[in-house]
């Protein structure tokens, strides 16, 4: 019997956990469920059927929660915990992860990212394909690293932050929680909480 996991979340984001799924545990049967009513009834990759959200509460297979947004990730994932569900991460195996690294319960690691050593993730994290997180970094719970970001040795980034695609944190910055870092930004200098910062350097947008 195929071992199950239950995804909640049916859009872009899931279609990448469904691969990474696929490609790294074959015989997986996938169950997708979603708050969405309008998608209920769907196909996802014109295979897996989409379920009522509602039917999640009595099911015993494993959880992942997959999707993208910070705060309906954080949200679903504490219900879940309230539930008693085993929130589990899927990582691609094309993903490199060194010694000393701990990520927490709940995350996603894309296709080939990269962790270095002794880094720590914290629990419902997307770490996206191709980033790069070196050494020593500390990721707060229920952020996202999008694809292609750099995060410098000993970076430590907040609570539900997003660091946008491309974009580059330079080595020993810190960012608070509830940061928005825009895509292809160079970040160099300390940013604090519920910050949106742009450009090369990087420079807030809200005061």
């Amino acid at each position: 019997m195929p071992t199950k996991l239950l995804l909640i979340g049916s859009g872009g984001h899931a279609k990448v956990v469904v691969d990474a799924v696929k490609v790294s545990l074959p015989q997986t049967e996938i169950i997708l469920v979603d708050e969405n009513l309008d998608v209920v009834g769907q196909k996802l990759f014109a295979e897996i059927s989409i379920e009522p959200f509602e039917s999640w509460l009595i099911c015993t297979q494993k959880i992942h929660i997959s999707i993208g947004d910070n705060e309906a990730r954080q949200r679903l994932f504490v219900q879940a915990e309230e539930a008693g569900k085993s929130l589990i991460t899927v990582i691609h195996p094309s993903t490199s992860v060194a010694l000393g690294v701990h990520v927490g319960s709940g995350c996603f690691i894309g296709a080939h990212a990269i962790i270095s050593s002794d880094t720590t993730i914290g629990q419902g994290c997307i770490v996206n394909h191709a980033a790069v997180i070196d050494h020593d970094c500390k990721i707060g719970s229920f952020s996202h690293i999008a694809p292609n970001a750099t995060l410098g040795g000993g970076v430590e980034v907040g609570r539900k932050c997003l660091i946008g695609s491309g974009a580059i944190i330079l080595p020993g910055v810190k960012i608070g929680d509830n940061v928005i870092v825009g895509a292809g930004s160079v970040v160099t200098k300390n940013i604090v909480e519920n910050k949106t910062v742009v450009g090369v350097p990087a420079r807030c947008t809200n005061k």
